[in-house]
């Protein structure tokens, strides 16, 4: 192999290092809009246990808007993580992908297009993951979780930890 070509592959390795680092960085930082809503709705959750107050409209609606909003913006996370890893950007993780089973996926998709959309407050795509089991909250937490690992195993520099 002559110089040239060594120069030419050693170009391509540098810039597929940068396309999945901006990947990385980029999938953390929507995880992290995503994440604000989730905490929001833990922190909603406790306050309730812990006061034994009644949930009042406003808490409900405080309730559905961080539902709606952590797991629309899981949605976008997991999407786009499933393009980069086909496009071969991204390197697929075994971990995540027990984690976004096609199950989930068939409530997850409708349900993002459904709040994105501004759809009826009673539309089913929106009741459909709001009463299934696997979905509210350990899912999505173990999602990010599982997605926070991965960054931080695949990234070049720290994402969460101190710069």
């Amino acid at each position: 192999m002559d110089d040239r070509k060594r120069a030419r592959i050693a170009e391509e390795q540098r810039l597929l290092a940068e396309r999945r680092q901006k990947a990385i960085v980029s999938l953390a930082h929507c995880l992290g809009r995503s994440d604000v809503m989730r905490l929001h709705h833990d922190a909603l959750i406790h306050e309730m246990l812990e006061t034994g107050e009644e949930f009042t409209n406003a808490k409900k609606l405080r309730f559905a808007a961080y539902v709606c909003y952590w797991f629309a913006g899981l949605a976008t996370v997991v999407e786009r993580y499933q393009q980069l890893v086909k496009a071969g950007t991204l390197a697929p993780s075994d971990e995540l992908n027990a984690l976004i089973s096609t199950d989930f996926l068939d409530i997850l998709k409708p349900f993002r297009n459904a709040v994105a959309h501004c759809s009826d407050h009673d539309d089913d795509r929106v009741l459909e993951l709001m009463n299934n089991p696997n979905t509210i909250p350990d899912r999505g937490t173990a999602i990010a979780a599982a997605f926070k690992i991965y960054f931080e195993s695949h990234s070049t520099r720290p994402i969460y930890g101190a710069a």
